[in-house]
């Protein structure tokens, strides 16, 4: 738990450009309720895209949201040439800033983002995780549920309708650390998985992974 705080103090003085989002082409409830159906023309194919300044950074289509104790849960896919890849990814409601006057404020945000595996569609986007950093894992098996401790990078509270909130995940275990952006665009319906370094990588993969 140290290492998780010293990361995300950390974290506010070695803020990388690369959580910005490449250009490619509120009260809680206590069970699930449906929030808001997407209607997507066509899903990003993850197959085609190219990275951005050395970075793998992977954009997924909001296809639907519920609210779900207390988070909005976004059922996220895209395609991998002809396979579909899916991830709910469910973020905590009633986020304050992380920022007031220019100051780090609300830090952490424990328990802030939950990854939760659909199945087989899950473990693809990990096997193609994988095959966009380049590492030669063979077929991966998600873990069916991750909750992850954030830094929370945003100057307002959180706009769930039409909002871009950012934030940063750490991953740890087994002796291994890394970490992730993970950052929302609600008018466009869309989650970013991006990198906040290479060197990272082969510790995403693992730690997301069975």
């Amino acid at each position: 738990m140290r290492l998780i705080i010293g990361l995300i103090i950390l974290s506010f003085f070695c803020f990388s450009c690369n959580s910005n989002d490449s250009k490619t082409t509120n009260s809680t409830k206590s069970t699930s309720q449906p929030k808001n159906t997407k209607t997507t023309k066509s899903l990003i194919q993850v197959d085609q895209l190219l990275s951005n300044e050395g970075y793998i950074n992977i954009p997924l289509n909001i296809v639907d949201q519920t609210t779900k104790d207390g988070y909005l849960v976004n059922r996220v896919q895209a395609m991998y040439k002809d396979d579909p890849l899916e991830l709910l990814v469910s973020l905590k409601e009633n986020v304050p800033a992380g920022f007031v006057d220019g100051m780090p404020k609300n830090t952490f945000l424990v328990e802030g983002i939950i990854f939760e595996s659909t199945g087989p569609k899950s473990d693809r986007l990990l096997t193609t995780l994988a095959q966009k950093y380049q590492i030669n894992s063979g077929k991966l098996t998600m873990k069916s549920k991750q909750v992850f401790t954030c830094a929370n990078f945003n100057k307002t509270p959180i706009d769930y309708k039409s909002g871009n909130p950012k934030f940063k995940i750490f991953l740890e275990g087994g002796g291994e650390v890394a970490e992730l952006y993970v950052n929302f665009d609600f008018k466009k319906s869309l989650v970013y998985l991006n990198e906040k370094d290479p060197q990272y990588r082969d510790g995403v993969i693992k730690l997301l992974g069975e």
